[in-house]
């Protein structure tokens, strides 16, 4: 179906659609409200005469004729802003643009909460919207749904055709409340087993497993940057990413012991797709991410 009759503002927005297949994700890639996304889906619905987005569910799909656009649309979009990109060279003081950045509460938490910072005063119109880090991660990036992943290389095997640098590692320790008896002597691997678990990572628990060694975990949680604090003041044990330990010991009152078997490094890679590789701003996000990174 020929686009002559839509607006072309409106194809930036038509782009985010096919690409989210979600209003509400759809619109926080386009930091516009959801009931603006709204109007915007409807008057492309009015254009097109098609439902584009149909609803099964809890989740979107799209219709025939939405599939047959997305990458149309897509290569106009980045048929524009390449253009655009050579009328007006990238000057972060000035530019306007919103990433969207797929990554773990982790790498949030240490490498880009004082990245905003620096973007604050360097590049006040740049935006960072971070999403978390799911299982279908691959699928995401590969069809533009976020603009970089950062993610630990061992779960990323998938993604080894695409452009990526490596951002920094760290190590895994055992952390535990203060007071936490099985803490005031080193940890054998053979006490090691006598443990109580809370939340350990999944990268963890493969590579324990893989070692012959079950780790019930007693609590589990989404989000490993709260672990820590529900350490304290229970009998609970888990594996901590060294440099996240550091950041809150004091707060969450941890005692921390190296690991007692011996585990891989977590080494955090930031991905992105060979279509972004010479976009200007893109380059100078990936050049501050490893700046930082550098930091820590």
């Amino acid at each position: 179906m020929a686009l002559r009759g839509v607006d072309l503002n409106l194809l930036p927005i038509l782009d985010a659609l096919l690409t989210e297949r979600n209003v509400t994700r759809a619109a926080e890639r386009m930091s516009v409200g959801q009931s603006a996304m709204s109007a915007a889906l409807g008057r492309l619905r009015k254009q097109l005469g098609d439902p584009l987005l149909i609803r099964r569910g809890r989740v979107y799909e799209l219709s025939a004729l939405a599939e047959s656009l997305v990458e149309p649309v897509r290569e106009l979009v980045a048929a524009a802003d390449a253009l655009l990109g050579v009328r007006t060279p990238f000057d972060p003081a000035t530019a306007r643009r919103v990433f969207t950045v797929m990554t773990s509460d982790y790498v949030t938490l240490l490498l880009l909460k004082p990245l905003l910072h620096a973007l604050a005063a360097e590049a006040p119109g740049i935006q960072l919207n971070v999403v978390a880090f799911t299982d279908d991660f691959e699928e995401r990036l590969r069809r533009g749904g976020v603009d970089l992943l950062i993610c630990p290389m061992q779960l990323a095997a998938a993604l080894n055709d695409l452009p990526r640098t490596l951002l920094f590692e760290d190590r895994f320790v055992l952390a535990g409340d203060r007071d936490n008896p099985a803490l005031r002597e080193p940890v054998t691997p053979e006490t090691f087993k006598r443990l109580r678990y809370a939340g350990n990572p999944r990268i963890i628990t493969a590579e324990l497993e893989a070692q012959g060694v079950t780790c019930v975990s007693e609590l589990s949680v989404q989000s490993h940057v709260l672990v820590p604090f529900l350490l304290t003041g229970t009998p609970l044990v888990s594996f901590v990413q060294a440099r996240l330990a550091r950041l809150v010991s004091e707060q969450a009152r941890l005692r921390v012991q190296p690991a007692p078997v011996p585990l891989q490094p977590l080494v955090e890679v930031l991905y992105w797709t060979a279509a972004s590789t010479d976009d200007p701003a893109h380059t100078w996000l990936r050049a501050c991410l490893a700046r930082q990174a550098g930091t820590l």
